[in-house]
């Protein structure tokens, strides 16, 4: 099976596991009402009786979803523009550091800023790590792929 994104920019009522459950009837043929989701000692989502697994994340109106059948993670942001040091100079590792910091344009920081922190994010959900493995993951070093659409950023952890 290959890896599937979806993106969508919904109304904040639509529930999270509705949304994946239509995807999944839609796009997988599965039973909307038969769909049982499930949550793993971190939240990590788990669809019952099947093996596609999924990661999902939101910001503001927007949706991402990822399927495949390897464990996957998966985190979007939105491009926005302030100032992030105390987190890149708590949370990150000096290659990190190095990498976000090295523009000279504001603009590319934060985009190398979410670029990192949106890899993290999508590594611990893909192992369904608690937040506090953040300052753990080197990003630069794993093999997480980063998509920037507009004024968002998304990376997918597989």
């Amino acid at each position: 099976m290959k890896t599937y994104i979806f993106l969508s920019c919904l109304n904040k009522k639509i529930k999270t596991d509705d949304y994946v459950k239509y995807i999944l009837s839609k796009y997988y043929f599965m039973d909307f009402g038969d769909i049982e989701i499930i949550r793993g000692q971190n939240g990590k989502p788990y669809i019952k009786n099947s093996d596609i697994k999924y990661s999902v994340s939101h910001k503001k109106d927007y949706i991402v979803a990822v399927f495949s059948h390897d464990e996957i993670g998966i985190d979007i942001e939105i491009l926005t523009d302030k100032d992030y040091s105390g987190i890149v100079n708590r949370y990150f590792f000096e290659d990190e550091r190095k990498y976000i910091l090295t523009p000279t344009s504001e603009l590319e920081k934060n985009k190398r800023f979410f670029e990192i922190w949106t890899k993290k994010e999508a590594y611990i959900k893909k192992y369904d790590l608690n937040i506090s493995y953040i300052k753990k993951i080197d990003s630069l070093k794993e093999d997480i792929e980063t998509f920037k659409i507009n004024d968002l950023i998304i990376s997918v952890c597989s």
